[in-house]
């Protein structure tokens, strides 16, 4: 599950070319307008069909990665993270996990089996697999302190916007906390090129 924990701009060297992992979530959890309430479904919008903008531009509509969710059935979803690496070509991340929804929070375990099965692009071509493992594998390396733990996210409002606040195992970390916007698909917002 990749995308419960917020990277924001994790360096990683890639053949010498400096790559941006902005937001990594790692399980991809994330949700609603307004503080969470127990009990409360923060993924809500998602299932009224909006995705999730990361470290939103309203002025350029752009976001740092963006994330739709589909419900699995029950408190299950899957969420798949689209993650600008780098705005030359521009490279991608796209990456597929699971969640569940509890207690007012999308909660999901940070997997290198989730990033493994990751698709990069750079530009409109899909790497191969030889293509992209190195790559998985710096992105792997940044995370390694990470993975095998339980990650989740809620949601607060306030004047400032909507910010995703991000826990590990239990204890908040606001180092991984971030701005976040619940858009529609025809919003037209896109990642950062």
């Amino acid at each position: 599950m990749l995308r419960c924990v917020v990277w924001d701009a994790i360096r990683i060297l890639c053949d010498g070319e400096d790559i941006w992992m902005l937001s990594i979530l790692v399980p991809t959890l994330l949700a609603a307008a307004a503080a969470q309430p127990a009990g409360t479904n923060p993924l809500a919008p998602a299932l009224a069909g909006q995705i999730l903008c990361n470290h939103p531009n309203e002025q350029t509509k752009t976001c740092q990665s963006i994330v739709s969710y589909k419900s699995l059935g029950g408190d299950r979803y899957s969420s798949t993270d689209t993650i600008l690496l780098s705005p030359q070509g521009p490279a991608t991340l796209e990456v597929t996990s699971e969640l569940t929804v509890k207690g007012g929070s999308a909660c999901g375990l940070i997997r290198r089996e989730d990033l493994d099965k990751g698709q990069i692009k750079v530009g409109d071509h899909v790497l191969t697999p030889a293509e992209a493992q190195p790559i998985k594998d710096q992105v792997a390396q940044a995370m390694a302190p990470f993975f095998d733990k339980q990650g989740c996210v809620t949601y607060v409002a306030s004047d400032k916007g909507l910010t995703e606040k991000a826990s590990l195992d239990g204890t908040p970390r606001p180092d991984l906390d971030q701005p976040v916007k619940w858009v529609a698909p025809t919003d037209g917002y896109k990642l950062v090129p």
